[in-house]
């Protein structure tokens, strides 16, 4: 109760899973119709077999894809790729190759490379990871430590082992933990929440539209009648648009923080939406999060 008063809450919506063809519905329970590996994301549930891949994938196995879920005892070369339909476990090593899977990857060692590139529609699991560029529906987890990395998730772990991110960027919706962020030496570091990750490109996007526009509604209009001016139906149009994904970006910022077990040291920066904070004297174990009031990052104490 607030107040002394009950408010009472709103019915829910039923949470609805697609079945998919390696399993059936019988009674309360979903029962497997093939052998394989589970793969259960927010929309699905499935069985999907499994493709083992004895030895690296290189010039003598070439690319490797299959419908179900992929398994490879080894590395990935440079050059080729594994892609999956559902999850892709990789043993061995990432050298400069693309590996994709349409549930979680799982890599035993690590990511190198400017061309290595490792996308998920769930979560990225690796022990270290070099100048890699990573992508993850879900959550993205460093066993050790991520060096110069790009990395797009809606959460980043790193929290074990060393558990530090040195330079590059990390791109979250939610929330980034690490034990160490940057180096003494001043490594620039950028970590990111409450970021509109897919759907910063089609802000762009219409901000540039919008902006062009605009400039042509206040251009004098033609006398020859060329190219009449866009309405003000179609501006308008765009602020919408512009205004809902700056007001999903707002709530992401409500629930987005950043939290530093150890240290986060100079040459950081750290940003909750479009605000930044750059880091000028070393930071032991603190959490940050966003004054919406003030338009300010927060500092707490853990």
């Amino acid at each position: 109760g607030v107040r002394g008063r009950v408010l009472a809450a709103r019915p829910g919506r039923p949470h609805r899973q697609r079945l998919g063809q390696g399993v059936r519905l019988d009674g309360d329970k979903v029962i497997a119709t093939r052998s394989g590996v589970i793969v259960c994301t927010e929309t699905s549930f499935d069985v999907l077999p499994l493709h083992l891949h004895r030895g690296d994938v290189d010039m003598k196995s070439g690319n490797l894809h299959t419908r179900g879920s992929l398994q490879v005892q080894g590395d990935v070369r440079e050059g080729f790729a594994a892609t999956a339909e559902g999850d892709v476990d990789v043993t061995g090593a990432v050298f400069d190759a693309a590996v994709t899977a349409g549930g979680s990857v799982r890599i035993g060692q690590g990511l190198l490379g400017a061309a290595c590139e490792v996308r998920a529609a769930q979560d990225v699991r690796c022990r270290h990871a070099t100048s890699a560029q990573l992508h993850a529906g879900n959550e993205i987890e460093i066993a050790d430590q991520a060096t110069h990395c790009r990395m797009y998730a809606t959460k980043v772990r790193a929290v074990r082992g060393r558990g530090t991110v040195v330079g590059g960027e990390v791109h979250c919706r939610e929330s980034i933990e690490v034990r160490t962020a940057g180096t003494p030496n001043g490594a620039a570091t950028l970590l990111c929440v409450g970021d509109l990750l897919a759907e910063e490109a089609e802000l762009a996007r219409i901000t540039a539209e919008l902006a062009r526009l605009e400039r042509a509604v206040r251009r004098p209009a033609d006398p020859r009648g060329a190219m009449p001016r866009p309405t003000v139906p179609a501006t308008d149009r765009l602020q919408q648009e512009r205004l809902l994904l700056l007001g999903k970006q707002r709530e992401l910022l409500h629930r987005a923080n950043i939290r530093i077990t150890d240290t986060v040291h100079p040459g950081v920066i750290l940003r909750f939406g479009t605000v930044s904070l750059p880091i000028a004297l070393p930071i032991h174990g603190a959490t940050f999060h966003f004054d919406h009031e003030h338009e300010a990052i927060v500092q707490g104490r853990l």
